[in-house]
């Protein structure tokens, strides 16, 4: 699955692994080595709703068709 999840700034990133939150930083696994930037609003148009670092990362439902 993928775990979408904002920075400190509200940057917007999604990633394969879950992170765990730091003191600014969110942190992975691999030290962000599976991280994608995401365009601003790109979260809000995934999962219906606005996020912020306070936020727990959200997991990525597959959509059955």
């Amino acid at each position: 699955m993928a775990y979408v999840f904002k920075d400190k700034y509200g940057t917007e990133f999604i990633s394969e692994e879950k992170p765990t939150r730091g003191r600014y930083w969110w942190i992975l696994p691999k030290d962000y080595q599976d991280v994608v930037k995401l365009p601003k609003g790109t979260i809000k148009h995934l999962i219906n709703f606005e996020m912020s670092y306070s936020d727990d990362p959200q997991e990525l439902k597959e959509i059955e068709q």
